[in-house]
């Protein structure tokens, strides 16, 4: 089976490509650097909570995109 790269065709796909690998540019480690502070945000270490927003934000795009129809 020959495997293939598909590029999405409608406007929303494009949306939801780019919210992805925003995702994954900002969990990454040189962005990670940034906020690896000794900063207390709602009583936990900020890195901790810039886990958390990048957990549920992927976790939005992936559920956003599937109940709009975009795969």
């Amino acid at each position: 089976m020959k495997a293939t790269f598909r590029l999405p065709k409608t406007p929303k796909g494009w949306l939801f490509l780019f919210l992805i690998v925003l995702n994954v540019v900002l969990g990454c480690w040189p962005v990670i650097l940034l906020f690896n502070t000794e900063t207390i945000v709602f009583g936990i270490p900020f890195l901790m909570f810039w886990t958390y927003l990048i957990v549920f934000s992927t976790t939005l795009t992936m559920w956003l995109s599937t109940k709009m129809g975009v795969y």
